[in-house]
């Protein structure tokens, strides 16, 4: 469970942060307009967003959509440009790895981008659609209509389920992949402040070191 890991929570409460701060369209705009990437910083990392697509076959790029469908890149870019200018925490250059890095502005760019909202939206609508086109074809009594509308809506329903109802867990499972959570936590602190008070309010007590904390 991820709570168990102070480190990890900061990064799962921190993009629950991040989204609710960013749910209202309009205030999502005006934090997008705030940071401008220019276009050399903006090519760069679409490279790095994009190089474990195009070095990989094609289950690495099946996992490479999973991953990064949810947000676009423009919320890759911000997020990538507030967590680099957070590096140095004042005691020191903080050294996150380069895949690390990627974990974390992909969390967050997925947490915020409109663009998950949109593709859950389209599913909705698709489902909804599909309702009244399936009792159609229902009432016509032919199978070659009834039965492919049938797998439709299952193959909609089996969609919808692995977009919305595994979100968490995918986050998680992702976020599990950090090699260096010390630094990350870190970076996100000095992005978002610290959470203790928060984490102390949820009744979580993070004062004594856990087995999760020494094997890493």
């Amino acid at each position: 469970m991820i709570m168990h890991d102070k480190r990890l929570h900061i990064l799962d409460r921190a993009g629950d942060v991040a989204a609710f701060a960013l749910a209202k369209p309009d205030v999502r705009e005006i934090f997008r307009s705030q940071f401008s990437v220019n276009d050399e910083l903006a090519r760069t990392f679409k490279v790095m967003r994009e190089e474990d697509y195009y070095s990989s076959g094609i289950v690495g790029k099946l996992v490479w959509w999973d991953r990064n469908v949810w947000s676009d890149q423009k919320s890759f870019d911000l997020w990538m440009f507030l967590i680099m200018g957070r590096l140095n925490d004042g005691k020191g250059y903080i050294n996150l790895p380069r895949e690390d890095m990627k974990i974390c502005v992909t969390h967050f760019a997925n947490c915020t981008s409109p663009q998950k909202d949109q593709i859950l939206s389209a599913m909705h609508w698709s489902m909804g659609f599909s309702v009244p086109l399936a009792m159609l074809a229902r009432w016509s009594g032919r199978r070659a209509l009834y039965l492919p509308m049938n797998g439709l809506q299952r193959l909609l329903l089996g969609v919808w389920m692995y977009a919305e109802l595994s979100w968490i867990s995918r986050e998680m499972w992702y976020l599990h992949r950090i090699r260096d959570k010390d630094a990350a936590a870190r970076v996100i602190v000095n992005l978002f402040g610290s959470f203790d008070q928060a984490f102390e309010a949820m009744g979580f007590d993070y004062s004594e070191p856990r087995d999760s904390d020494a094997s890493d």
